[in-house]
């Protein structure tokens, strides 16, 4: 259920509406951060979106290929190539469904399934969703972290 770290960083900065950043740069927010809730349920629904189209574009559904796998008359017609061709469609649809059911239920447990989520407000520190310093284990910048990242001072001082 995870995404690749470069796409979700890219999905951030392109769901970013012009408001969010209030006058800074785009280059001062952290994007291997959440931006803000509104905009990571942005990310993850476009992500929802990319891979229910792909689903869309088989000529056949996984339940039309499950009933021909189970057709075994039928199936037996196909040559070898044919039948491997079948199934491995059967599971592509498969790993695409399961796919939009993770991302589904991410975006219901990180409090992201409603409607007027808080947008980024110019703060470009980032967002810890709830579950994410568990999970993820990051969590939020202080102001100071943020300042001291600009001056190219070291955030760790331990």
């Amino acid at each position: 259920d995870r995404s690749p770290k470069e796409m979700l960083e890219f999905l951030r900065l392109m769901q970013m509406p012009p408001e969010d950043p209030r006058g800074k740069p785009l280059a001062a927010f952290d994007y291997t951060r959440t931006i803000s809730a509104a905009n990571e349920q942005a990310v993850l629904a476009s992500i929802i979106e990319a891979v229910r189209n792909q689903l869309s574009l088989y000529p056949t559904t996984e339940e039309q290929d499950a009933a021909l796998i189970q057709d075994k008359s039928l199936f037996q017609c196909f040559n070898y190539n044919q039948r491997m061709a079948v199934r491995h469609r059967r599971n592509e649809k498969r790993l695409l469904k399961r796919t939009v059911a993770a991302l589904e239920k991410q975006l219901k447990n990180r409090g992201l399934d409603v409607n007027d989520l808080e947008r980024a407000g110019g703060n470009t520190a980032g967002k810890v969703l709830e579950g994410d310093e568990r999970r993820f284990g990051i969590k939020q910048r202080t102001a100071l972290e943020e300042r001291l990242e600009a001056m190219g001072l070291p955030i760790d001082l331990k």
